[in-house]
């Protein structure tokens, strides 16, 4: 009985992560092959997932970071989250690449304050 107790708030807790999952599971997002064709393939299929164009995720990005001009983008992931990070002139947002929703926003000045404290 104590068994089934501790079993069912994990198998709770999976379900609730499961649902959560926005990309199908069943397209790994790592892969471990490093040929440049098969990177390339891999990276054509993270862009086929986002629901967000490129353009829509700067536009994002330029009205979150109060900016004009951009340094880099890049579409990335982290375990089943598929994101953009974008960096402009004074700030890195990184935008999900699902639904546009805004996950982080690192501004330059909290980087030096970081780097002050360490």
């Amino acid at each position: 009985m104590k068994i089934i107790l501790w079993v069912i708030p994990f198998f709770m807790a999976g379900m609730a992560a499961a649902e959560q999952l926005k990309i199908e599971s069943s397209i790994p997002l790592r892969i471990y092959n490093h040929r440049p064709s098969v990177q390339l393939q891999h990276q054509q299929r993270l862009r086929q997932l986002c629901k967000i164009k490129p353009e829509e995720a700067r536009w994002i990005a330029l009205k979150v970071c109060h900016a004009r001009k951009l340094r880099s983008r890049k579409l990335k992931h982290k375990g089943q989250l598929l994101f953009y990070r974008i960096a402009t002139e004074h700030c890195t947002v990184e935008i999900n690449a699902l639904d546009g929703a805004v996950i982080s926003k690192i501004t330059d000045q909290n980087v030096n304050e970081k780097g002050k404290k360490q």
